[in-house]
């Protein structure tokens, strides 16, 4: 079955190939044998839409002045700060975490996504060289808070009730552990 399908495509694509070409536009009409672009077309077939900033056009009929985001004569090409344009699309693939039509604009969730997604797929070691560390930081810094709340609340317990107060008590009445 498979045999048949692989022998029958390619007499396909040759059947396709061999019909005769048919010129069409998209945005204009065919005189002599070539299109003839309505106004803000270009292109072989006037598939590209031009961004011109006036309505003014220079003698080869392109634009004086471009839209932001778009250049060449007839300002037909975008530009992508941060990404690739798609010319038969006219969109910009964008890099991570860019996005926006000239890929100029940062968005928290995305950035926040693509940071994420590089920190899961770092080496192991490597993470755990970053991890470790900052985790043990993290845990004196508690200790070390818990400490020092204990110690308030013991000072301000001690001066409103004139005795000594065990350190261990503060520590058990504040967080339930001896």
């Amino acid at each position: 079955m498979h045999r048949r399908a692989l022998l029958v495509l390619p007499l396909l694509v040759c059947l396709v190939e061999s019909l005769p070409n048919q010129q069409r536009c998209i945005h204009g009409k065919i005189a002599a044998g070539k299109c003839e672009c309505d106004d803000g077309y270009t292109g072989t077939i006037c598939h590209r839409e031009m961004h011109c900033l006036t309505f003014q056009r220079t003698q080869s009929g392109g634009c004086t002045a471009c839209v932001p985001g778009w250049e060449k004569s007839e300002c037909d090409e975008i530009v992508c700060e941060h990404g690739k344009p798609d010319l038969t699309s006219m969109k910009c693939n964008c890099e991570p975490p860019y996005s926006g039509e000239f890929c100029n604009e940062l968005e928290t969730a995305n950035v926040y996504s693509h940071y994420n997604n590089k920190a899961a797929s770092m080496n192991p070691v490597l993470l755990s060289i970053c991890i470790i560390p900052l985790a043990i930081i993290v845990w004196a810094c508690n200790t070390y808070s818990k400490k020092r709340r204990a110690k308030k609340v013991e000072h301000l317990l001690e001066a409103t009730v004139n005795r000594d107060l065990k350190s261990s008590h503060v520590r058990q009445l504040l967080y339930g552990k001896k």
